[in-house]
């Protein structure tokens, strides 16, 4: 009765890992009665793949000692719980181990809540560093980048490569089509001066209509030129909005 009414799940799995005893919600969790359950081996309960994940908890309270650990498992109805695994050794006179107890407790709702405050964190810190309309580096993440590109550029006695971009007429664009197509328009103008740069150049939204494109090690201006002259390239090829 005491076992049917804690808040998580129990059960006794003898030193054979044949099941002895388990509470309502164990019961539950895997979807089984308690005639189904009564002296099943722990493998053919809980399956093969969690059964190799949990062998060697297994093992050691078979060994006699006591075992704390996270684990994820589908349940019967295939949603994915998130649960905290404690396994006792249950130790008789003499000191021989006879089997073990396990209580799991749901920690599910800690969990999803954690992962969630751990996204919202993730994404305030990109929506700090990043334009919300192109998804490219917005001007504090621009500016931060160049700092340390400077400072590594001061060390090494290397060059640091930077280009501004301002669209002509973009005003005019917003004016007479509207600002959802000059938008349209700045997500084309990001793809390509993205398709153009290396992996490690930085591609920033300045402002309204302004990018730049920071290079972090350049050979010298000769370098900075060509990429200046493919940006112009790109951005002077005709754009198609829907």
């Amino acid at each position: 009765l005491i076992a049917d009414n804690i808040p998580g799940f129990v059960a006794y799995w003898d030193k054979d890992l044949r099941n002895v005893h388990a509470n309502d919600a164990y019961l539950e969790w895997f979807g089984v009665s308690p005639d189904q359950m009564l002296g099943q081996h722990i493998r053919d309960v809980i399956g093969e793949d969690l059964y190799a994940k949990n062998l060697p908890y297994i093992r050691a309270a078979l060994a006699g000692a006591a075992q704390k650990f996270d684990r994820e498992i589908v349940d019967a109805s295939g949603i994915t719980r998130y649960s905290q695994a404690y396994y006792i050794p249950d130790v008789v006179e003499g000191g021989e181990v006879e089997g073990f107890f396990v209580l799991v407790v749901d920690v599910s709702e800690r969990v999803l809540a954690e992962m969630k405050l751990a996204e919202t964190h993730a994404e305030m810190a990109r929506r700090a560093t990043s334009d919300s309309l192109t998804g490219l580096a917005n001007r504090a993440l621009m500016e931060e980048r160049l700092v340390t590109a400077l400072e590594a550029a001061a060390r090494s006695g290397g060059m640091v490569g930077l280009v501004m971009i301002d669209l002509d007429e973009f005003k005019p664009v917003n004016d007479r089509h509207g600002h959802a197509v000059g938008d349209e328009l700045l997500g084309v103008v990001a793809e390509r001066l993205n398709a153009v740069v290396r992996k490690t150049d930085v591609v920033a939204r300045i402002g309204g209509d302004e990018f730049g494109v920071l290079c972090p090690e350049v050979a010298g201006q000769d370098e900075v030129a060509t990429l200046a002259d493919r940006l112009v390239e790109a951005l002077s090829a005709e754009v198609c909005l829907a």
